[in-house]
C-alpha cells in the first residue's frame, strides 16, 4: 500500500523547508492538485496517488534531481523523501493497468566514463538500482544525451516494471 498523502507532502516540505537555501514548494502544491484530479477520473485514492508520484517524477523539479543524485549516491539523506521514493516504487504495482506497462525494446543514451563503459558488457545482463527513463524511439545520431547506446528488452513478464509515464509526465514527448 502507498504511504499516505499527508505523509509523503511532509516529508517533502519538511525537507524543502530545512534545505539551504529553502526549496520552492510550489511543485508539492501541483502534486497534491494533481492527487485531487486524478482522483475523480480513477475513484480510487491509491491510484490517483501513484499517478501524482510518476507525474511528480517526470517534471524537471529539485525533487526528481534530489531524489536520483540519493539513490545514485545511496546517502543517508534519502530518508528524507523516503515516502516518496517507496511510494513511488509502488506506484506500478498499484496501477495495475496493462495499458500503462511496456514490454519490448526501448532505448537510452548515455555519456560513461571509460571505467563505467569497462564495466557494460554485451549480452550481460545488469539492474540499474534506480528509475531508469527510456524512449521507444530509436534515433541513429542522437548524441544529445550521451555516445553510448543501451539497447533494452524487457520481457513481458517485467512489463509491470516497465511504466508507459507518457500519459501522466509533464513532458508527454
Amino acid at each position: 500500500s502507498l504511504y499516505t498523502l499527508q505523509s509523503i507532502i511532509h516529508d517533502l516540505e519538511s525537507f524543502a523547508d530545512n534545505s539551504r537555501p529553502p526549496l520552492d514548494k510550489g511543485i508539492i502544491t501541483i502534486f497534491a492538485d494533481n492527487v485531487e484530479d486524478y482522483y475523480y477520473t480513477t475513484h480510487s485514492h491509491d491510484k490517483a496517488l501513484a499517478l501524482s508520484l510518476l507525474r511528480l517524477y517526470t517534471a524537471d523539479s529539485w525533487v526528481y534531481h534530489k531524489m536520483n543524485t540519493f539513490l545514485r549516491e545511496d546517502t543517508t539523506l534519502m530518508k528524507h523523501i523516503a515516502t516518496y521514493i517507496k511510494g513511488l516504487i509502488c506506484s506500478p504495482t498499484v496501477l495495475n493497468d496493462d495499458s500503462l506497462y511496456y514490454s519490448g525494446r526501448v532505448y537510452r543514451r548515455c555519456r560513461l566514463t571509460d571505467t563505467n563503459v569497462a564495466f557494460y558488457e554485451m549480452e550481460k545482463v545488469f539492474l540499474w538500482a534506480s528509475f531508469t527513463s527510456t524512449t521507444v524511439e530509436y534515433v541513429a545520431d542522437d548524441n544529445v544525451f550521451g555516445d553510448t547506446l543501451f539497447v533494452i528488452d524487457i520481457p513481458v513478464r517485467l512489463r509491470q516494471h516497465a511504466v508507459l509515464v507518457e500519459s501522466v509526465s509533464v513532458f508527454p514527448q
